[in-house]
């Protein structure tokens, strides 16, 4: 399972650089300018976060099929191997697809509006010009409502300088080169120029992206790799190639960090059977990690993983 967990979340992290990078590439500061009074200063978003639920379903079923072929291999002397094999269109797989795009469109859609509705309100509040709402608006993209905060505020305070800039040193995800630039201003009693500083927040602004790249692989790639594992389990039983009843899911939480979730912690070694759910510390039931039915508490960067057996068989660990 790790390893179809590392190799889903490398799609689906690589998928949203490849749509924020479309959709700030279609969308200049120039055009979202002219746009600002239309409603839709960001177009395409929609059509974008489509073709990011499509590269996640290319994961889903790679994953599948995936887990086909390792179970295939451990089942070889008691189920009939030819029929172990993931059927993309079979009706499950086909609605979890659609489901699963309208979910991100809708999620990714609103995410985003949602946002530019605030730093448009932000911008008619502090007086700036269009050209600045514009550029605040472009450099969102891709980003969280929070995400987008912390890099207005780094710039507002490389910008008044002295204390303000003083307090932006060392904040998560600023470069060391940025720091020095502040320290080394501040102690000449001098204003950092503005190319610098334009510099400086289109840095960190990209930092926050990677940042949130690594956290949608996390969380994406875990999920998507699950779902998969969950189909192609729940195919093999429908075919009556797998005796549900023999089948043993596991719980297993491989944070190990000080910062882990104490209530996924209580949950290592939890076992379930063959569509049941585990339950978390806090009473939350999940089907898997990164359940998308569950609370974003329970789901945001976790790392654990579910195993699966055939008890009849003895454990066996996926590749």
């Amino acid at each position: 399972m790790d390893s179809l967990v590392t190799t889903a979340g490398i799609r689906c992290g690589r998928a949203w650089l490849r749509m924020v990078a479309h959709l700030r590439e279609t969308n200049p500061v120039s055009a979202i300018e002219a746009r600002l009074h239309t409603g839709e200063p960001v177009r395409g978003i929609p059509q974008a976060a489509a073709a990011f639920a499509g590269a996640q379903h290319a994961a889903y079923v790679h994953g599948g099929q995936r887990t086909a072929r390792w179970l295939a291999e451990q089942t070889a002397t008691a189920v009939r191997k030819k029929l172990l094999a993931f059927d993309a269109v079979e009706p499950t797989a086909v609605a979890w697809a659609q489901r699963n795009r309208l979910d991100k469109v809708r999620e990714i859609t609103d995410d985003q509006r949602d946002l530019i509705t605030e730093l448009l309100t932000a911008g008619a509040r502090s007086g700036a010009n269009p050209r600045q709402v514009a550029g605040a608006i472009y450099g969102s993209i891709g980003l969280t409502d929070y995400q987008a905060r912390l890099v207005a505020n780094y710039r507002r305070q490389l910008e008044e300088g002295g204390a303000a800039a003083l307090a932006s040193i060392d904040r998560a995800l600023t470069s060391g080169g940025a720091d020095r630039t502040v320290v080394a201003a501040v102690r000449d009693s001098r204003a950092i120029p503005p190319e610098r500083i334009d510099a400086m927040v289109d840095a960190y602004r990209d930092n926050w992206l990677r940042y949130r790249a690594e956290t949608i692989a996390r969380t994406e790639g875990l999920r998507v790799a699950h779902q998969a594992s969950d189909e192609l389990f729940t195919q093999s039983v429908v075919a009556g190639d797998i005796d549900p009843e023999q089948v043993e899911r596991k719980w297993v939480h491989t944070n190990r960090r000080k910062d882990a979730r104490v209530d996924h912690k209580q949950m290592n070694g939890q076992l379930r059977g063959f569509g049941e759910p585990f339950q978390s510390g806090s009473g939350v039931l999940l089907m898997f990690p990164c359940d998308p039915q569950a609370p974003i508490a329970e789901t945001a960067n976790c790392t654990c993983l579910v195993t699966m057996r055939i008890r009849r068989l003895g454990f066996v660990r996926a590749a």
